[in-house]
């Protein structure tokens, strides 16, 4: 499993955009409070979590989206792997 920490803005700007494949990697985004599918063309498995890592909300963003602004939201997890989006319960497990 590999995780792409995205802090800068470069690094969040281009995030799973624009891929052809469904890659096989997990980009968690810090201090993000909503996030976009635009430029997609698979849906995202997105799971929401405050500063304790407590998940706030997992969702599946389609394609050309937005999704909803989360006021308490610190970290946004994107991925395309449903497994691994299934298992998270109460604590974001990275």
């Amino acid at each position: 499993m590999q995780i792409i920490h995205c802090r800068s803005f470069l690094q969040k700007f281009r995030g799973l955009m624009f891929a052809r494949r469904r890659p096989a990697v997990y980009y968690l985004f810090h201090g993000e409070k909503c996030l976009h599918s635009f430029f997609m063309r698979y849906p995202l498995y997105v799971i929401v979590a405050d500063k304790q890592q407590r998940i706030l909300d997992k969702f599946i963003l389609p394609p050309w989206q937005i999704s909803k602004y989360y006021r308490k939201a610190f970290y946004i997890l994107e991925t395309t792997n449903q497994q691994f989006w299934r298992k998270q319960r109460k604590y974001l497990r990275i």
